[in-house]
């Protein structure tokens, strides 16, 4: 016990010591403080120096802590410029030194003066407005907040470009926005974007700002947004509602397609005769049909609106394939009735060999339910306003199939340009490489996948499915169309029926 109370002792010693000599480097240390841009500014200490008072051994110390100050900052919080933290670590000059730089910068050649740029002030005062002149006119304004880089996926059509009067349209709900913008996005970076052509938005609802506010960013021409009357989206007067929905509703049941759908059937009854009577649609003349979630594989290097005007085309498609019987039981004898009642529209060289397979017969022999798929077209709107096909429009819409039924669109389309048109009018547009699921069409020719112009594969085509009519309609026009090399063609339907599968 007595060798422990010096040992004790000798440590208290040591401690206050060590205390002391702590204090005393701090109250030497003059390290400026830097300002942190991460840090808080509330967070911030002004350098001033440790001030302790240090008693003799046993009495009290008291420590002065640091004074904590937020720093002065200019309206738009620019940190410090590094040239006042330089300054603040140098020395204060003597009256001679002071002297000297006076007399170097009175006597220094003007040529060699360099002008440094003057430092940030932390005080509160307004920075000197920029005038016209600070800023080269050609050099876009910047955000205080961001600098603004440009789009390299947003173009615009060159200046010495002449498009014709023509809309790229899409019926589409506001729930679909972004697979608007992904089929968007194809379109423009394969076609438009050299153009500029307008987009019209077409829905039953009135659409978002959020839709407008991204799709229009998209576009590369104007963008048009329409709401569609509730006359052209909703059952005619002359349909018995309840007997309408107990069909679609049998259907339903039976497994087909659609069959208990209310809207689809009203989206197929506005495709085939009212999208082209909307106000908003009224100042173009042709139309590309483009609906959401579709893909394009190829740059479309030539414009198809002016193609259609050169080349006096009316109607392009790019696939072609089978409609589902059970859809359209009575749409053919409807056909026939009209084509008895109004021979005068039937055009001499029409297409109907596409729609029967009985030689000679014309629409006396059965329909072959061949169409061609209209989710993808590009057609003169003067067809569809003309007297051919607004009688026809209106004597199939009396019919009730649109709702008793499952007509669509497409035979719809499809039936009217093989009947009215000259076959002459009617074009493959073979180059487009598209895909709307479940199906894709995929050029066949060497070049445009050598040349880098398309990205699908070639074997992927829809042209010589089974299901397809591709081959059906090459014969009709007498083009020749080879497959891909290498490329197995699948069975006709002729090969299909005659083994009874």
């Amino acid at each position: 016990m007595a060798v422990a109370r010096p040992i004790r002792v000798g440590l208290i010693i040591l401690a206050f010591f060590l205390a002391g000599s702590f204090i005393y480097v701090s109250s030497n240390s003059r390290l400026p403080t830097v300002y942190n841009p991460l840090r808080s500014s509330s967070d911030v200490a002004v350098d001033v120096p440790v001030a302790a008072a240090v008693g003799k051994l046993g009495e009290a110390t008291e420590v002065i802590p640091p004074k904590v100050v937020k720093p002065v900052m200019n309206e738009e919080h620019v940190p410090p410029h590094n040239d006042e933290f330089k300054d603040a670590m140098e020395p204060e000059k003597t009256d001679a030194e002071k002297e000297k730089d006076r007399w170097d910068d009175t006597t220094r050649t003007p040529e060699k003066t360099e002008e440094k740029p003057a430092a940030q002030s932390l005080s509160k005062e307004k920075p000197p407005a920029k005038t016209d002149t600070d800023t080269p006119k050609d050099v876009p304004p910047i955000s205080k907040s961001l600098t603004k880089i440009p789009d390299p996926f947003v173009a615009h059509k060159a200046p010495d470009v002449t498009i014709e009067n023509a809309a790229l349209v899409m019926l589409v709900r506001n729930e679909e926005l972004h697979a608007a913008r992904y089929a968007m996005r194809q379109v423009e970076d394969r076609f438009n974007r050299r153009y500029g052509y307008p987009w019209v938005f077409l829905n039953d609802v009135p659409f978002t700002e959020e839709f407008k506010t991204m799709t229009s960013g998209i576009a590369s021409g104007k963008a048009h947004y329409a709401q569609i009357p509730k006359e052209h989206w909703s059952m005619p007067q002359w349909i018995d509602k309840s007997e309408a929905r107990k069909r679609m509703k049998k259907m339903g049941e039976e497994g087909i397609i659609y069959g208990e759908s209310e809207s689809y059937r009203h989206m197929c009854r506005f495709n085939s005769g009212f999208f082209y009577r909307q106000e908003v649609m009224q100042q173009f003349r042709y139309y590309w049909r483009v609906e959401p979630f579709v893909e394009y594989y190829c740059d479309v290097v030539e414009d198809p609106f002016r193609f259609l005007a050169v080349h006096n085309k009316t109607y392009t498609f790019t696939m072609a394939l089978y409609e589902y019987e059970a859809t359209i039981p009575t749409l053919w004898e409807a056909v026939r009735e009209f084509a008895k009642k109004h021979p005068e529209y039937i055009h001499p060289d029409s297409a109907i060999q596409f729609l029967t397979d009985t030689p000679g017969a014309g629409l006396s022999g059965p329909y072959n339910l061949c169409h061609f798929w209209s989710n993808f077209e590009i057609a003169d709107l003067e067809f569809f306003r003309g007297e051919a096909y607004e009688a026809f429009f209106a004597f199939l819409d009396r019919r009730g199939g649109f709702f008793y039924e499952r007509w669509g669109d497409a035979p719809i389309h499809s039936i009217a340009a093989a009947l009215f048109l000259p076959r002459s009018a009617i074009h493959f547009y073979d180059s487009i490489g598209y895909r709307h699921a479940p199906y894709t069409h995929c050029p066949q020719d060497r070049e445009s996948h050598d040349s880098g112009r398309c990205s699908c594969e070639p074997g992927s085509t829809f042209d010589y499915d089974g299901y397809g009519c591709l081959e059906r309609w090459l014969r009709v026009v007498e083009m020749e169309y080879p497959a891909w090399p290498g490329l197995a063609r699948s069975p006709t339907v002729e090969m299909i029926r005659d083994k009874g599968l």
